[in-house]
């Protein structure tokens, strides 16, 4: 949770700059170019010489494919690791349709600039941030369980109401509290599952469930669009 919570940091950074950039009529073309720059800071750092004494352990020999493939059979062949999958793909879904489409919502449906767009989105990272941080620092590994159920639940009680309000500032507000009930979803479905398949590829499965998650954000994302279009607005499908 700790770990994950450095993607929403980057989100609440990037889309208040942008968000103020658009406002202020920078081209959209060059916010993209800027953002695709500095990809160039962490390929750097990844190539920077590890510091005498301190080399990075490397694994020992490179493993054979058929060990590699074995590892992802042995998982795909377990029935619980697909509840985990299922779990995974749902979990991907919900984070992102929101990170992605509620600056678009802001825009259309309370008449707002690119800025106030980028400020709801920032509330619902800055939301993930706390959760993630918070959780991974006070939950133990025997409560994550308890963590994703209740997220859950408080979850779809706060994000029922989002297609409901008429106030922009209290939309931020409910947004924030989403940011909360999502953040735990994506990191401790890995981290839960690990514990109930035990005696597995640890590595392995992090892989798989990530290529559950990442398909879960692209088909979520994509549907909640499709209902905005058939219904008029992106009110309705909020309620996705």
């Amino acid at each position: 949770n700790f770990a994950h919570a450095f993607w929403p940091i980057g989100v609440v950074a990037t889309v208040l700059v942008s968000g103020m950039s658009l406002s202020l009529g920078v081209s959209w073309r060059l916010i993209i170019g800027a953002v695709s720059a500095l990809s160039l800071i962490p390929a750097a750092m990844l190539l920077l010489p590890a510091r005498e004494g301190r080399e990075y352990p490397e694994h020992p020999e490179p493993l054979h494919w058929t060990t590699v493939w074995g590892h992802a059979v042995a998982i795909l062949r377990v029935p619980r690791f697909w509840l985990f999958f299922a779990a995974m793909f749902v979990a991907g879904g919900g984070e992102f349709c929101l990170t992605f489409w509620c600056a678009s919502y802001i825009q259309l449906h309370f008449a707002a600039s690119a800025w106030a767009g980028g400020v709801g989105t920032a509330f619902f990272a800055l939301g993930m941030v706390l959760g993630r941080t918070g959780w991974g620092y006070l939950i133990k590994q025997h409560q994550l369980n308890a963590l994703i159920l209740f997220s859950a639940l408080g979850g779809t009680v706060v994000t029922l109401a989002l297609p409901l309000l008429t106030s922009m500032w209290l939309f931020f507000g409910l947004l924030f509290l989403a940011g909360l009930a999502t953040a735990p979803f994506w990191p401790s479905v890995q981290s839960y599952c690990t514990d109930r398949l035990p005696g597995t590829d640890t590595t392995m499965l992090f892989i798989l469930l990530s290529c559950a998650g990442v398909p879960g954000c692209g088909f979520f994302t994509w549907l909640m669009g499709y209902i905005g279009n058939q219904s008029g607005g992106l009110t309705n499908a909020f309620f996705l």
